[in-house]
């Protein structure tokens, strides 16, 4: 009878080992679990918390340039044999590069002379996967600029003002961009909290999507699509420029 006490008890202790083993390690994965929800938390949030507290007038300003035929987010004559579309995301290093390295050479040898008419066009989806959704107030910002007659100093300023970092287009900073324009605060913060150009954008989205836009800057000529020599990069100016001068050239001009 000893014997079977002992043994009993021996078996209870194990048990209360083992439960107090598994509480341990329950608790360990709990801390664990918390510890990475934090972690999660303070990757995601640091971000906001320095957008929220940066000084919104601490940017990049730009002199504005003047363009040919500016109307909205075309340049150059409507009524040109030749259309150049560039689908472009305002957070995109490549459209940036593009922007200003290639775009004013277009203007300058095609658009400038009548022979060419130049649309942006809006394909915000780099911040699709994303909460910050910059890519999609900087086209809603850029859109409400265009409201002013003012889409180009405005595009030329988001641009400037690109860094890697994220949740840097806040309705705050978008609105110190167009004061710095001197252009009516009011009326286009009010343009942003609306949304009121959401359906143009979408429109743009749509035409992208239907001729395939997978990354940005996409450009066609004539509805072509211009695709560099070299797999995901930008195409030279002289690819666009010779296939600028064939659409010239099957037009007769």
């Amino acid at each position: 009878m000893p014997n079977q006490t002992k043994t009993a008890s021996r078996r209870q202790e194990i048990r209360a080992k083992r439960r107090k083993k598994e509480q341990q390690q329950r608790l360990f994965i709990l801390i664990g679990i918390v510890g990475a929800v934090l972690i999660l938390i303070l990757v995601i949030g640091i971000p906001y918390y320095r957008q929220a507290n940066a000084p919104v007038d601490e940017f990049v300003r730009i002199t504005p340039q003047s363009r040919p035929s500016e109307d909205g987010t075309s340049l150059g004559d409507p009524n040109a044999k030749v259309k150049v579309e560039v689908f472009e995301d305002f957070r995109c290093s490549g459209c940036m590069s593009y922007s200003q390295r290639i775009e004013p050479l277009i203007i300058q040898d095609y658009v400038q002379n009548g022979k060419v008419v130049y649309i942006f066009r809006q394909y915000p989806f780099l911040d699709d996967k994303t909460t910050s959704k910059d890519s999609d107030r900087a086209a809603m910002g850029s859109m409400c600029a265009a409201e002013q007659n003012r889409f180009w100093d405005f595009h030329d300023l988001l641009y400037a003002n690109l860094t890697s970092e994220s949740a840097q287009y806040s309705n705050k900073k978008l609105v110190a961009f167009a004061k710095s324009l001197e252009l009516d605060t009011t009326a286009f913060s009010a343009c942003l909290e609306e949304n009121r150009f959401q359906n143009l954008i979408d429109e743009d989205l749509a035409l992208g999507q239907e001729r395939n836009v997978n990354a940005t800057p996409t450009i066609f000529v004539n509805g072509q699509e211009v695709k560099s020599e070299v797999t995901n990069q930008i195409p030279s100016y002289d690819q666009i420029k010779a296939a600028i001068e064939a659409a010239l050239a099957s037009s007769g001009n």
